[in-house]
């Protein structure tokens, strides 16, 4: 590949305007003129989705496919092992979900977002797309049903958390303080009852996520489910239970079964034992898959 071309590469993986341009009070308020529901595409995705102008359409525009290897590994997961139902913890705007959709249309979902306004985009696609076999939960995900207050980011929208502790990404970055909204809380236990098994859940709840596990423990007891969670840092807590229940945990961001202390790490797949013989399979197809992608896009 030239070397413009791998220049021009790196700066879309690396760099992301709008996170620059929120640094500044003008710069937020210029977003929000602008940033109103319409039509996107998104890389890999068959027909279009509903999201913000800015802050979802520019963010795939200029950065393309957001975790390419988190892809390509749910998407050989889906393929290979011929999964039939996928659960979207902390959808956003349905991303995963309508990756998979396209890829194997007959494959099951059910997501769930806790943010209204996320949730109302997940709900137009829905309506475009007619899908029969999607639901849409519009709660939060936690240990047990009930209701709870959600620290809202305002300006970005993909950051709202549970958590009551700690600084949200906002107040962290750009100093902007989280608003709160009562929204009601489900189980995934629960949810399981109504709607049926699980083979593979990517669970994105902004540090809430050994609350959603156990909220599960009888799902991943009687389902074994893949399970793609992001948590920053391969010594959490949520992993090292999942371990100590006989599963393997890859590093889904290097596509590796290395899960080495020194390495940048937010992404993180779960193999249960059921499909132990299986893994080094699938990673080897998501690393072509990645392979792959990176020359179509050169």
């Amino acid at each position: 590949m030239p070397f413009a071309e791998k220049s021009i590469r790196a700066f879309r993986e690396q760099f992301h305007p709008l996170f620059y341009l929120r640094k500044s009070k003008l710069g937020r308020g210029a977003i929000r003129l602008v940033d109103r529901p319409a039509w996107i595409s998104v890389p890999g995705v068959g027909f279009p989705v509903r999201g913000l102008l800015v802050t979802h359409g520019l963010a795939f525009a200029a950065t393309g496919s957001q975790e390419p290897s988190c892809e390509a590994l749910v998407l050989s997961c889906v393929r290979h092992l011929e999964l039939r139902s996928f659960w979207d913890v902390g959808a956003n705007i349905g991303h995963y979900t309508w990756l998979l959709k396209t890829a194997v249309p007959h494959l099951s979902v059910v997501l769930f977002e806790a943010l209204p306004a996320n949730a109302a985009l997940i709900r137009q696609t829905l309506d475009r797309c007619s899908f029969p076999d999607i639901t849409l939960v519009s709660a939060g995900v936690s240990e047990q049903a009930g209701t709870a207050l959600l620290r809202t980011n305002a300006v970005a929208g993909a950051t709202s958390s549970l958590e009551s502790e700690g600084a949200t990404f906002e107040e962290r970055h750009w100093g902007v303080p989280a608003g709160t909204l009562s929204i009601p809380l489900v189980s995934i236990d629960e949810q399981r009852a109504h709607h049926g098994s699980i083979d593979l859940m990517k669970i994105d709840v902004e540090g809430h996520e050994a609350a959603v596990l156990r909220g599960a423990q009888q799902t991943i007891d009687s389902d074994q489910p893949i399970l793609f969670v992001e948590c920053g840092h391969p010594n959490h807590a949520c992993l090292l239970s999942l371990e100590n229940q006989g599963y393997r945990i890859i590093d889904a961001d290097h596509l590796t079964t290395d899960l080495r202390p020194d390495v940048s790490i937010s992404n993180y797949f779960g193999f249960p034992s059921r499909f132990s013989s299986q893994v080094d399979e699938v990673l080897a197809a998501a690393r072509d898959l990645t392979a792959q992608n990176r020359r179509n896009t050169a």
